[in-house]
């Protein structure tokens, strides 16, 4: 009797999210890392329809490795 062996790659998802004060949601997901292109990318996006100032709360990033974030 064979015993049947199946191959698993691992995988990680990622995901930004905004709350406005109104309490609008704004998400993206990223398969892999969030490096500072995707979380610039997810920031201007933020921007785009934005009619007053944006806040940031900010965890979990490292900034002094993303000089591109200065």
């Amino acid at each position: 009797m064979g015993v049947a062996v199946e191959s698993i790659s691992r995988f990680s998802l990622n995901m930004l999210s905004a709350v406005s004060p109104q309490g609008a949601l704004r998400f993206s997901v990223q398969e892999g890392t969030v490096n500072a292109t995707v979380f610039i990318g997810f920031c201007q996006r933020l921007l785009y329809d934005a009619d007053s100032p944006v806040y940031l709360a900010v965890a979990w990033v490292r900034p002094y490795q993303y000089a591109v974030l200065e």
